[in-house]
């Protein structure tokens, strides 16, 4: 597939209209995380020595990118994020 970029929308403290974001960054409480390059990540991500998992597409309250958090089954396997979306345990 295609590379998901995400621009803002408005501006907002060092974020400006139009702006490419890269690293964290929310949208209406939604976790997202974009490379220096501004692609949006999906699937296991390490990132600053920590383990993320973003959701590859929408499934239910899921939105596509946004970083698993809670108790999440995945190819058949539980997993446990914390609220910031670490991996904490694998079940």
């Amino acid at each position: 597939g295609g590379k998901n970029y995400y621009f803002y929308k408005s501006t907002s403290g060092k974020h400006v209209i139009n702006m490419l974001a890269t690293g964290w960054f929310y949208v209406n409480n939604y976790k997202y995380y974009a490379n220096s390059n501004g692609v949006m990540q999906k699937g296991w991500r390490k990132i600053g020595g920590k383990t993320y998992y973003f959701y590859p597409k929408t499934v239910g309250k899921h939105y596509s990118h946004t970083a698993a958090t809670g108790t999440v089954k995945i190819d058949n396997r539980t997993y446990v994020f914390n609220k910031s979306g670490v991996l904490i345990k694998v079940k």
